[in-house]
């Protein structure tokens, strides 16, 4: 029995992301998590600057 589905990716040859990125970080911990990560390897960002919002209302209307 398979119970996974395998898909083949191909590797990424570019990063999207640079030092040059400018970054603007919005929503749950998730954001939070990842903002800390970016913000100590010294990327531009900004995160939550409101806190963490969870409803995507409150995110349309930022």
């Amino acid at each position: 029995m398979i119970l996974q589905t395998k898909i083949p990716l191909d590797k990424e040859t570019k990063n999207p992301i640079s030092y040059l990125s400018k970054i603007f970080l919005l929503g749950s911990c998730f954001s939070e998590n990842i903002g800390d990560q970016l913000n100590y390897f010294k990327f531009q960002m900004h995160q939550n600057p409101f806190g963490i919002l969870f409803h995507p209302k409150a995110i349309e209307n930022f």
